[in-house]
């Protein structure tokens, strides 16, 4: 019963980090549309994720920026804002 009890735990460990590393690919690739990038491009850190959205730094080109996705009933386009832009706070996106 033990064995069973540390194998299911296990499990749950494995499949928690897949499930993280799925989930930081889509972001990627979301985040890479908004910015013009490919995914391979972007690092993906500081995953925050809520009821209704997921925040997110996205490393790109040098730059980190603050991101977001909205997670209703599907995924929205990533919101990003470059951080120490001097000020311009304004989102990009693709579009």
């Amino acid at each position: 019963m033990r064995i069973t009890s540390a194998l299911f735990v296990a499990s749950l460990f494995l499949l928690q980090g897949c499930a993280v590393t799925t989930q930081n690919d889509s972001l990627a690739k979301r985040t890479a549309q908004s910015l013009g990038a490919e995914p391979s491009e972007i690092t993906i850190s500081n995953v925050d994720k809520g009821l209704q959205r997921i925040d997110y730094k996205a490393n790109y080109n040098g730059a980190v920026y603050g991101c977001y996705v909205t997670v209703m009933l599907a995924t929205s386009d990533a919101i990003c804002v470059k951080r120490g832009s001097g000020g311009n706070k304004k989102p990009l996106t693709n579009g």
